[in-house]
This record gives structure tokens, C-alpha cells and sequence, in this order.
């Protein structure tokens, strides 16, 4: 059993007092995966008991995968480059879930705009833990935001209602 699964199983054991609460470890995140999934990560994710929603480093493709439903926590792997300001911005609309990159080395992006940043060549047990630990420590349980369609740029009809 790789290590990163003995320690899920390990913070699931009965009577442990795991890091991780224990209603997100029954009942583990829905995770959105952004880019191209090189390492394999989407897999041992699922593996892990996460729900995984995968797309491309595309803002059409980001929106229409968060308006599926609530996430608990964003990931990217958009190599070489990181998101763009418009990908985070269309992502940010829709979910107050934490943002992940796994950043290459010469990867030029803005820390404030992650709320974890992870290299992008490191093992699962390097990079599962601190995902948990992000998703664990947000304010709500639900993570996100509701689900809201994109902008609309056309000015609104004022309805009376009598």
C-alpha cells in the first residue's frame, strides 16, 4: 500500500484523533482538477475517496465544470505556465473553495492568488496532506459558493410585482 493511502487509512482508524475532521474524512471532498493531470494525480485522488471534476486550463471549461456543483477545494496544473488571470477570475466567481497550484520551478505566478502552492514534481504523500489540511480548515463545510451562471452584460428588465 503506497504511503499517502496508509495515511488516509490511518486517519480514518476508529478511536484516532485525525488532523483531518472526521466528517470530511467520511465523507471526502469533491475536488475540481484543472489542466493536465501529468502525474496522475486525479487518479490517486480518487483512489484517496475524493469525487474528482477534471478539466482543461480554460476559462469555459473551468466554468462549466464548477456550475456542476459545489467544490471543496480547486486544483491546478497548468503547465508551463500558471492560470491565467482570467481562468482565476472565472474560478473565483463561482467558488470560495481554496485554490492549489503545483507550480513548476520556473513557473512565474503570484502566491497571493493560491491559498496552497505545492511543487509540481513531488509525491503524494508530499502534496495530499497539506490539500487535506487546506480543505479541513475552511470555515464552512460546504466549500463553495452556489453554483451561478456566467455574467450577463445585458442591462436587466424591471419587473413590478403587484
Amino acid at each position: 500500500m503506497p504511503s499517502w493511502q496508509s495515511e488516509v487509512e490511518h486517519a480514518r482508524a476508529p478511536g484516532r484523533v485525525p488532523s483531518v475532521p472526521t466528517q470530511l474524512m467520511k465523507n471526502l471532498s469533491t475536488v475540481a482538477f484543472v489542466g493536465t493531470d501529468l502525474c496522475l494525480r486525479t487518479n490517486v485522488l480518487a483512489s484517496a475517496g475524493f469525487t474528482v471534476r477534471q478539466c482543461q486550463c480554460d476559462a469555459n471549461a473551468v466554468r462549466e465544470t464548477l456550475l456542476q456543483g459545489p467544490v471543496d477545494a480547486v486544483l491546478f496544473q497548468c503547465t508551463p505556465q500558471p492560470p491565467s488571470s482570467l481562468i482565476l477570475a472565472t474560478a473565483r466567481a463561482l467558488t470560495a473553495a481554496p485554490f492549489v497550484l503545483f507550480a513548476d520551478n520556473s513557473s512565474a505566478y503570484n502566491p497571493r492568488d493560491f491559498d496552497v502552492v505545492l511543487a509540481s514534481l513531488c509525491s503524494p504523500h508530499e502534496w495530499l496532506p497539506p490539500i487535506l489540511k487546506v480543505i479541513a480548515s475552511r470555515p464552512d463545510s460546504d466549500g463553495a459558493k452556489p453554483p451561478r451562471p456566467e455574467p450577463i452584460d445585458t442591462p436587466q428588465k424591471n419587473h413590478r410585482y403587484k
